[in-house]
């Protein structure tokens, strides 16, 4: 009989260690997700705004031409449209 206790305190003892290295393995693989999803966002944003205000240098400074204007909405939406149809 003190072997059988002895043995499920032993399976007990492995268990618990099962279940807290499931829980860090869980924790860190979901810290590494949530790590490259904000690294993978900040690049697409970094990228929207250098395709938004790559053509801003070429403006002198009071033209009057602002990143808001729809006349600049509507070339940079154009400028986008065009280059996914020349990926093909």
């Amino acid at each position: 009989m003190r072997v059988s206790v002895v043995n499920d305190k032993l399976i007990g003892e492995r268990y618990n260690e099962e279940i807290i290295r499931m829980v860090c393995e869980l924790l860190l693989s979901s810290v590494w997700l949530l790590f490259v999803v904000f690294w993978v966002e900040t690049i697409s944003v970094w990228l929207f705004l250098c395709l938004f205000y790559q053509d801003r240098a070429f403006y002198h400074w009071g033209d009057g031409v602002f990143a808001d204007d729809p006349g600049q909405m509507i070339y940079m939406l154009s400028r986008s449209d065009r280059s996914v149809h020349t990926q093909t």
